[in-house]
């Protein structure tokens, strides 16, 4: 996890709750490259610019990342909806 050095001494990585309260698109992103409460990227393309580039050679190449991982778990979930969808009939 990105960490952050704090006065205090303390790191203050996200929480479990404030993980599940990002989109699915930010989710993506933060299991791409985390990130701190210090740092609040609002969208992919904010990532990608701020946070990406620690992992990635380029935003674009950060965000590209981010997006092919978010097609892959729309599909997934469609697929899983279409699977329980004639499991129930």
């Amino acid at each position: 996890m990105t960490r952050q050095l704090h006065k205090s001494g303390k790191y203050d990585d996200l929480t479990e709750d404030q993980i599940r309260a990002l989109s699915i698109e930010m989710r993506c992103c933060f299991f791409l490259q985390p990130w701190n409460t210090l740092i609040n990227p609002t969208s992919p393309e904010e990532w990608a610019d701020g946070i990406g580039y620690f992992r990635y050679s380029t935003p674009s190449e950060a965000l590209e990342q981010a997006d092919e991982l978010y097609s892959f778990i729309i599909e997934l979930s469609k697929e899983e909806g279409e699977l329980r969808l004639k499991r129930n009939k």
